[in-house]
């Protein structure tokens, strides 16, 4: 599942809200769960998201500071190697109400099964976004160029054959960074589903989903030598007054 939960800066109140996104998240229960804007708002509110889903899930890494962390289903999974790469366009952005954000970011989890020993690779990223388009496509391309460097680095430095890029790539599956990606080797899971559906993932807080898929900005890459079966590509569209997007839930088997 990839979730951006909508960082802290925006006016809705952080603690009115992670109730409603743990509700999903442990109703779905995926074994990987990806977020991003997850800002300190998050981790510091009255009933923090990472506390309510304890229970099950478990944040790779000790630091807890990434704005676009991985969890695992700790009955499911461990995490081998992890770490945080940074844009090379830099990580801040200035908001107009105050504050910066460091959304703009990879991290990266290896993540093992703990039933059959079999490891996959899991980048979790936030697209640059800004008012200039210009200058926005120009970050776009450079970090989608990052993004598969460094995806083809860690898929010879760890000899695994999965790997999954997901996160908010600020662009439609035709947009400059998921066309950049599926010519350099990844497939798009949603048009791997034997059932899908074709939903945003861009709302507006309690408002229905606009668009169909080709207006979806938050997407789940795969690219190995493994084979993949998507059973299913859900966006749930039950918390959209939980964020201004929805989660990506999608039900996948590696061979």
């Amino acid at each position: 599942m990839t979730f951006n939960v909508l960082n802290g800066w925006n006016t809705t109140k952080i603690g009115e809200r992670d109730d409603l996104a743990a509700e999903v998240i442990l109703s779905e229960r995926p074994h990987v769960l990806c977020l991003q804007e997850f800002d300190p708002c998050y981790r510091m509110a009255d009933a923090p998201l990472q506390e309510l889903i304890a229970s099950r899930y478990t944040e790779v890494g000790d630091a807890h500071t990434s704005w676009n962390p991985i969890f695992y289903d700790h009955n499911k999974l461990r995490a081998v190697e992890f770490s945080e790469v940074p844009f090379a366009r830099g990580t801040v952005y200035n908001y107009s109400q105050g504050g910066l954000s460091g959304f703009r970011t990879i991290f990266y989890a290896l993540l093992e099964t703990l039933d059959t020993g079999k490891r996959f690779l899991v980048l979790n990223l936030h697209y640059d976004m800004c008012k200039d388009r210009e200058l926005c496509l120009e970050n776009q391309a450079d970090e989608s160029r990052q993004a598969v460097a460094l995806a083809e680095q860690l898929s010879a430095q760890y000899g695994v054959d999965a790997l999954f890029v997901t996160g908010d790539y600020n662009a439609r599956i035709d947009g400059v960074p998921t066309a950049y990606m599926l010519q350099n080797g990844f497939v798009d899971t949603h048009a791997l589903a034997a059932e899908r559906d074709d939903r945003g993932s861009c709302s507006k807080l309690g408002e229905p989903l606009w668009g169909g898929y080709d207006a979806a900005i938050d997407h789940i890459l795969y690219r190995g030598t493994r084979p993949l079966t998507v059973h299913r590509y859900q966006t749930v569209d039950s918390i959209r007054a939980a964020s201004d997007h929805a989660p990506v839930f999608a039900e996948m088997t590696l061979a």
